[in-house]
């Protein structure tokens, strides 16, 4: 009897980790953007390794107060902020991008492999310098576990791109969610219960 308890505590603890694995989904992210008063956009961005549907874009620079509104729960800090094109091992975020009349293509790298380990999420924003175009920043959910991934912004015409301005990467430190606390006690529960028969 005991045996077909613990049968049945690992096929639910197989579908479990199987839903959760399923929460977020690496993808490419398109994210249009709105000029002000709801007209066409003049800037699109799309981004690889962004949780799908958690595209955000505004007027202005990103800041860690804005992730906060974004995305919950709000205890987000910003982690490294890369202004220039290149690599450098010593900074937590890197990112290579070359810029042309109207566009921006770049790739982004966290230098930490194990920053996964500390922060439960992460968050990524890039700013192009404010002008006649709309809108000047996105910010995008990594998907977890990963380190690197590409960006790229367009402007529908000349005239209403800026330069590069800043990428950033922001961290949160989430709890375990609630139904992994209700998943692990039910566990415990079928194994207080294995336990139970087995000493009869």
């Amino acid at each position: 009897m005991g045996r077909m308890v613990w049968r049945r505590a690992l096929t639910l603890m197989a579908l479990s980790i199987a839903c959760f694995s399923h929460l977020t989904v690496a993808a490419t992210v398109g994210c249009p953007g709105l000029a002000a008063g709801g007209a066409t956009p003049n800037r699109t961005a799309d981004f690889t390794d962004a949780v799908a549907g958690s595209c955000r874009y505004q007027e202005k620079n990103t800041t860690a107060a804005d992730i906060n509104n974004y995305y919950l729960p709000k205890d987000w800090v910003e982690l490294d902020e890369a202004i220039s094109t290149g690599t450098d091992p010593n900074e937590l975020l890197n990112i290579v991008y070359t810029q042309g009349t109207n566009s921006v293509n770049g790739t982004w790298k966290i230098n930490n492999a194990n920053i996964w380990d500390t922060y439960g999420r992460l968050a990524f924003s890039t700013h192009i310098g404010n002008g006649s175009g709309s809108p000047d920043s996105w910010a995008w959910l990594i998907t977890p576990g990963v380190t690197s991934g590409t960006f790229n912004i367009t402007a529908y015409s000349a005239g209403t791109f800026n330069g590069f301005s800043n990428a950033k990467l922001y961290g949160s430190v989430v709890p375990l969610p609630a139904a992994a606390w209700l998943f692990g006690s039910a566990l415990l529960g079928l194994v207080a219960v294995a336990r139970r028969k087995a000493a009869v």
